[in-house]
């Protein structure tokens, strides 16, 4: 310590997000021209251009919005417009959510069985609406996965299902 300088300095810390701005890549290939007819051919693409108008980061911010928060596609348009400065039309954020739902389609059944050789388990069950139909949503964390699965109809048939037709072990719940 040097002198005159203190020891504990009285601290205020003050927390702020970034300004979000997209990032925006532009693909651009070139026609040749050529021919006595004046045709044009392009060149091919890059291999690693997307297939669709958002990347791999945005995708998966929607997918968490819409799926895991619950947010609307009217509301996803807003949020993406006003914190993102980005227009993604609520089509757009509903084919995103579809996507997402598509990719993770494996990973949540590879998930499954994890769970159920777990030997202790938990077990939570909420109830949900989905398309104007009364479900119900399984959730069973790990230690490494969270297992979330929607059951239709309730029952001990379904609960036998989820936790395994064999299980011997403790199962905690919230009931």
């Amino acid at each position: 310590m040097r002198l005159g300088e203190e020891p504990t300095p009285e601290r205020h810390q003050v927390s702020d997000l970034p300004r979000v701005a997209p990032l925006v890549t532009e693909y651009r290939r070139p026609r040749l021209g050529g021919g006595a007819w004046g045709a044009t051919t392009p060149a091919a693409w890059p291999v690693t251009l997307p297939s669709g108008r958002f990347g791999p980061g945005l995708q998966a911010t929607v997918g968490y919005l819409t799926g895991r928060v619950g947010m609307s596609q009217r509301e996803g348009h807003e949020v993406w417009a006003a914190v993102c400065q980005t227009a993604v039309s609520g089509g757009s954020i509903a084919a995103l959510a579809q996507a997402v739902r598509t990719a993770l389609a494996v990973p949540v059944v590879a998930a499954a069985p994890y769970g159920q050789r777990q030997p202790v388990r938990t077990a939570a069950e909420t109830g949900w609406r989905e398309q104007g139909k009364r479900g119900w949503v399984w959730i069973r964390p790990t230690a490494r996965v969270t297992v979330v699965r929607g059951l239709a109809p309730r029952g001990a048939a379904r609960a036998k299902a989820r936790l395994g037709e064999d299980f011997w072990g403790v199962v905690g719940t919230d009931r």
